[in-house]
């Protein structure tokens, strides 16, 4: 099924993936930047910020699908990922776009998946970051309680290598040594378009 995407973090490392495949299927996408010419060609922009409903709005016009992929960037201090968030789902239901899908992170929450080294892990990334990793867990509450078709997918370390197999589901555990390439996140946040089982799922995805 040919789809048209309303695309959030679109100019960054997995959103590029996540254009650049939709495109290839035969899809379209229109996404919001900062900057004119951030998305690769092809892709329709709307130029303006997270916090602007009205660009938010023009971002989701004709749109089936609402894929989210922004985040803080290293030393992850920024604070926003909730709050657009929260400002999207309300666009999207003035719209009447209820299907939602939103990468977070594997370190974000308090989940049986993530084992005890990798929790570990996440206390001492926190150190530093408490505010962003506090937006990131708001940021899925936000998500959950939207009232739309909602799935989230956690990853753990991203790297930039070419796609790979992938293991994803409610139960796949991560651990201090995971790792998906952003090619294969984009090529699992794109078969999820179609897949009605994964509604209302948190799903963590890793290289099989």
């Amino acid at each position: 099924m040919k789809h048209h995407l309303a695309i959030f973090g679109g100019s960054g490392g997995t959103g590029t993936h996540v254009c650049l495949q939709a495109m290839a299927r035969g899809w379209s996408l229109t996404g919001l930047v900062r900057t004119a010419g951030s998305l690769p060609s092809g892709t329709q922009e709307v130029v303006g910020d997270l916090v602007d409903l009205e660009a938010v709005s023009r971002t989701l016009e004709a749109a089936t699908i609402v894929i989210i992929v922004f985040g803080a960037r290293p030393p992850f201090t920024d604070v926003f990922c909730a709050a657009a968030t929260s400002n999207i789902v309300t666009a999207a239901k003035a719209q009447n776009v209820d299907r939602i899908i939103v990468q977070t992170g594997g370190l974000v929450g308090d989940y049986q998946n993530q084992g005890w080294v990798f929790k570990t892990a996440a206390t001492v990334f926190a150190r530093g970051a408490e505010a962003s990793m506090a937006d990131r867990a708001e940021q899925e509450q936000v998500v959950k309680t939207s009232g739309l078709r909602w799935t989230l997918v956690k990853p753990p370390r991203l790297t930039d290598g070419e796609s790979t197999d992938v293991a994803v589901g409610t139960d796949v555990r991560v651990g201090l040594f995971s790792s998906v390439s952003r090619a294969s996140l984009a090529n699992v946040l794109l078969d999820l378009c179609d897949d009605a089982s994964s509604v209302g799922s948190v799903l963590f995805v890793k290289k099989a």
